[in-house]
């Protein structure tokens, strides 16, 4: 098992809401955590550090969130992941209220000049709104993030989804990710979804310019 610094929000020190959604989402994953450890009859489980980074801003923090996955099955080690994908939403949902309450304007996703972009081989940055329209780019859960959040602003209840598939490591190798970070039984791909109440998927990525890397070609 790894434990991977998977996502880190910066916000005001003084705004305690993406703290409190961070801290009930590591509190749900633990329980998911050790429930699957008893019915494994294990006594020890991983469980989620949330640290306290400074910044160079005056008055802001970054939170970041250290998740441990276990490389077991997929349910095991995705489950967490649609927990904190959640919380990234809510934490959008919040920052696009303060922001309208302050003034200040959020773009929407498709208006905003964001586009796309697959994070390098073993790199998991999670950021929020703010994060991505500065970046001006976004992996799949950072859009999905966004996306997901506008729309629940807007009375949709939509839902950021995961969907996973394993490939072998030979197909991986052969179809271009580098040796150094693919494991000896290969890998699980992710990807992210936003889910209409009516069961329609939208894949913002697609929509903000996916397609052409070696992900596209297994």
């Amino acid at each position: 098992m790894a434990t991977t610094p998977i996502m880190q929000i910066a916000v005001s020190d003084a705004d305690a809401t993406p703290l409190a959604i961070l801290t009930r989402a590591a509190a749900e994953i633990d329980r998911y955590h050790e429930l699957r450890a008893r019915l494994m009859g294990e006594s020890r489980y991983p469980r989620v550090l949330l640290e306290k980074v400074p910044t160079s801003v005056p008055g802001q923090i970054a939170i970041r969130v250290h998740l441990t996955l276990p490389d077991t099955d997929d349910a095991q080690h995705f489950a967490p992941l649609q927990i904190l994908l959640e919380a990234l939403t809510q934490i959008n949902e919040h920052q696009i209220r303060a922001a309208r309450a302050a003034g200040v304007h959020l773009p929407p996703l498709y208006e905003s000049g964001v586009r796309y972009r697959e994070e390098a081989p073993g790199q998991e940055d999670w950021p929020d709104i703010p994060t991505i329209l500065a970046n001006g780019w976004g992996d799949c859960e950072d859009l999905v993030g966004y996306r997901a959040a506008e729309l629940r602003d807007a009375g949709i209840d939509a839902d950021p989804v995961l969907k996973w598939q394993f490939i072998p490591r030979e197909l991986m190798i052969a179809k271009g990710y580098p040796k150094k970070h693919v494991p000896k039984r290969g890998v699980w791909l992710v990807h992210c979804l936003v889910r209409y109440p009516d069961g329609t998927i939208e894949d913002p990525s697609k929509l903000l310019g996916m397609g052409g890397s070696f992900l596209q070609r297994i």
